[in-house]
């Protein structure tokens, strides 16, 4: 019985030619993965921004503190924005926000909500994925009610350590 098959070297060259097309396809996969996982990550460091910066801001209501913590949170993240407002318990309607501003720097902000809203544009690493899925703006947001009445840092007795 004999058996056609074709020469050995033809089959390397035949496996050299599949691997050279698979391979950029295999590499574009691996790095959407990669891509992926760190949009998850800052997505997630967003998250924590947002509910750190609104814990601190329950006890200490200087703004320039609050968005000094903020951008030391939002690890490995430019541009960041944060926005921080208070609003009243029962109807939620707007009472001010940072910076702080004459009259606003005596309100008592005791038993009224802070408000954090932080803002990140996204953009893969990857730049045929970067082309493909563009820009992606991730937003997140925190609520707690104020327990402590801070917003001046000249009396530093007075204003707890918002960390």
């Amino acid at each position: 019985m004999s058996r056609n098959r074709p020469p050995r070297r033809e089959r390397r060259g035949q496996t050299l030619v599949e691997f050279a097309l698979i391979l950029p396809v295999f590499l574009l996969i691996l790095m959407g993965i990669l891509d992926l996982g760190r949009a998850v990550y800052y997505s997630s460091t967003l998250s924590n921004v947002a509910r750190e910066t609104a814990r601190d801001g329950i006890v200490d209501q200087t703004c320039a503190n609050l968005n000094a913590m903020a951008a030391q949170r939002a690890v490995g993240m430019a541009n960041v924005g944060v926005q921080i407002e208070w609003l009243d318990t029962g109807t939620q309607a707007f009472i001010a926000d940072c910076p702080l501003v004459g009259s606003e720097l005596l309100n008592d902000f005791y038993g009224d909500l802070i408000h954090v809203t932080v803002d990140y544009d996204y953009n893969a690493a990857t730049p045929i994925i970067g082309n493909l899925v563009g820009t992606i703006h991730m937003q997140a947001e925190s609520k707690f009610p104020v327990e402590a009445h801070c917003v001046d840092d000249a009396v530093p007795t007075n204003c707890p350590a918002g960390d």
